[in-house]
């Protein structure tokens, strides 16, 4: 298990400011940031991704000073939308492109992508370009995986037959899986936002392949 701590972060925006004295994530765990527009939760995210740098404060990975790290170094993918990707290659080379890992072929199968491998990402919906998102960010090695509103892009019938599958296979990993997310339901905990604040931290202590996600 690794464990990523946010100690003392602010950024001030013209009109926000995001202020969190401390808050930490797991690896093996899924957790869950919610709350009203503009509270900050797509900043918080930034943050951790290195997208954004903070104006105080520090970010540790196993107490390890990581806040200067850049993005490329810090194994924390951030998939933002279904237009995270590039349009005019395939998933084929772009698994290629990132692959550090050895079971890309379970990857690929775990998010059911085997027959739309050699097209075009311009040529898939929404919810496909996600899943590619998905595997790409998973075939990269990573630490944390943070989902910033994205899952909302997944389709119905992946959502009922195969998200949990996805889920658990994060889990046995050892991958930490950050989401903002106002409807997901299946994490260990829920990080509530309020106005650039933590408003409340939710550990729910259940077992969540027994809910439904969404």
């Amino acid at each position: 298990m690794r464990v990523l701590k946010l100690i003392n972060i602010s950024k001030q925006y013209s009109n926000f400011r995001l202020d969190i004295p401390e808050l930490f994530f797991k690896t093996g765990e899924i957790a869950c940031i919610s709350g009203p527009n503009g509270s900050g939760k797509s900043t918080l995210l930034m943050i951790m991704s290195g997208v954004v740098h903070p104006d105080t404060g520090r970010i540790t990975l196993d107490d390890a000073d990581i806040t200067g790290l850049p993005i490329e170094m810090r194994r924390f993918p951030l998939i933002r939308s279904e237009r995270s990707i590039p349009d005019n290659l395939t998933p084929n080379t772009l698994l290629r492109i990132v692959k550090k890992v050895d079971n890309v072929d379970e990857i690929i199968d775990l998010l059911d992508l085997r027959e739309h491998m050699k097209k075009r990402i311009s040529e898939l919906s929404s919810g496909w370009r996600i899943r590619v998102a998905i595997a790409l960010a998973l075939a990269s090695n990573p630490i944390f995986i943070l989902i910033d509103e994205a899952l909302e892009y997944l389709d119905n019938n992946y959502i009922r037959c195969c998200i949990k599958d996805l889920l658990r296979y994060i889990v046995e990993n050892d991958i930490g899986l950050v989401i903002v997310s106002q409807r997901f339901r299946c994490c260990d905990r829920k990080i509530l936002l309020d106005s650039g604040r933590i408003d409340k931290v939710i550990d729910l202590n259940g077992d969540w392949e027994k809910i439904e996600c969404f």
